[in-house]
């Protein structure tokens, strides 16, 4: 009989999201501040270029809500939900040992032709890293 263990899990330290948000917002303040005139153009747009660098190191804002895991010797080993952005939750990800290791599969539905397919995809590879990385940290802390 295989034992099922819930986890709830306490939200991250948001101290990386936080302070790229801060920094974003710091400069926005900075660039409004400023009468911009022609030679001040050239700096706010580093500035807006040094803005859009800090949001692609921050990413998404990933939160494992709960983590499910099972004792047993099959390839699922835990069911997650996350939220995104403290907007978006997505139910039944999956934590799977494979030939390679662990990894995170989306949550899926048979269709009429009796495939699975993903029910939620990925648009970028960026926000799949990410999801895969912060589930599966959750998941080996245990």
């Amino acid at each position: 009989m295989e034992r099922t263990q819930e986890t709830e899990v306490q939200d991250p330290p948001e101290e990386t999201i936080e302070t790229g948000k801060s920094k974003v917002i710091d400069l926005i303040e900075d660039i409004v501040a400023e009468n911009v005139d022609k030679d001040q153009v050239l700096i706010s747009m580093e500035r807006l270029d040094e803005m859009v660098k800090i949001l692609k190191e921050t990413g998404a804002e990933i939160q494992v809500q709960r983590m499910y895991r099972f004792e047993s010797d099959r390839p699922l080993k835990a069911f997650a939900d996350i939220i995104i952005n403290d907007a978006l939750l997505i139910k039944g990800i999956k934590v799977l040992e494979g030939k390679n290791g662990l990894f995170v599969s989306m949550p899926q539905e048979q269709a009429k032709d009796r495939k699975w397919y993903d029910s939620v995809r990925c648009l970028t590879q960026e926000i799949r890293d990410q999801i895969t990385e912060i589930v599966l940290s959750v998941y080996k802390e245990g």
